[in-house]
């Protein structure tokens, strides 16, 4: 089943990942001439590469909890009556009267976030569900120790 438009493909139809280079022409305004631009197209399959998925785990991991304190973030300052944000991919900013209400709200997405998600536990989950069979042996999932993580509301430096 395609996650993206919800089609299923039988055995004989399965997507393969085709890249084809494609030539298009373009202008260029700064040498005020046309010209040839090249793009790739790409169609997926649902076959995981090992080595790759290995290697992107960590950083995909890392800007998905980014791209969740920020929604929450925007999300808590709404509540606040704060309207004026601005954000690229993890950078967050506001107007000069809304900083402080942004510093808060950045810290209680950060809580939030940690507090209602195990990032190790939804990983051995996700990896779980796409084995066939489950190994013999599991990773155990670390504890969280006595980290308090009401103690980012009270930081000054959290954030920057």
């Amino acid at each position: 089943m395609c996650q993206a438009c919800g089609v299923e493909n039988t055995a004989a139809e399965e997507l393969v990942v085709v890249m084809e280079r494609i030539d298009f022409p373009s202008w260029d305004r700064d040498a005020s001439k046309h010209r040839t631009i090249k793009a790739t197209l790409r169609v997926y399959s649902d076959d995981v590469l090992d080595g790759k998925s290995k290697r992107a785990v960590a950083p995909n991991i890392v800007h998905a909890l980014d791209a969740t304190i920020l929604m929450k973030t925007v999300l808590l300052m709404r509540e606040k009556g704060v309207v004026d944000v601005m954000t690229v991919h993890d950078s967050f900013g506001t107007t000069l009267g809304n900083v402080a209400a942004m510093s808060q709200s950045i810290r209680e997405a950060f809580k939030w976030t940690f507090e209602n998600h195990c990032p190790y536990t939804e990983l051995l989950e996700q990896t779980l569900a796409r084995l066939d069979q489950a190994p013999q042996e599991l990773p155990t999932i670390p504890g969280r120790k006595n980290l308090d993580l009401s103690e980012v509301l009270l930081s000054d430096y959290a954030f920057s």
